[in-house]
């Protein structure tokens, strides 16, 4: 990812889709996944929020020290949409990332 012009920060965006089966996301969870992926890109957790709506779904977000991460989770569709952008540079940060979602989400 690069800047369009000199005047612009650098930002690495990705999005994911997820669909699984069969899966509880704990606060546990959504907190380790949020950890690990911002270790992967070298960025530092300023706070994390999990909203648990009614009747269901989650949402919970990380305010990096260069972004964030979110993820949206629809339970009883098991689908889940994640989002993380950061303007820090990180050498193969797709990789990095997608291999911290892979090892949370089997099958991804």
């Amino acid at each position: 990812m690069g800047s369009l012009n000199n005047n612009e920060p650098n930002i690495f965006h990705l999005s994911a889709r997820i669909k699984y089966e069969n899966f509880v996301f704990s606060d546990d969870f959504i907190t380790n996944l949020f950890s690990d992926l911002a270790k992967a890109i070298n960025s530092k957790i300023i706070e994390t929020k999990i909203f648990r709506l009614k009747p269901q779904g989650i949402t919970a977000v990380s305010l990096l020290t260069e972004s964030h991460i979110n993820i949206h989770i629809w339970e009883e569709l098991n689908f889940a949409y994640f989002d993380l952008a950061t303007s820090a540079t990180v050498n193969k940060a797709e990789e990095k990332v997608r291999k911290v979602l892979k090892s949370y989400f089997k099958g991804i």
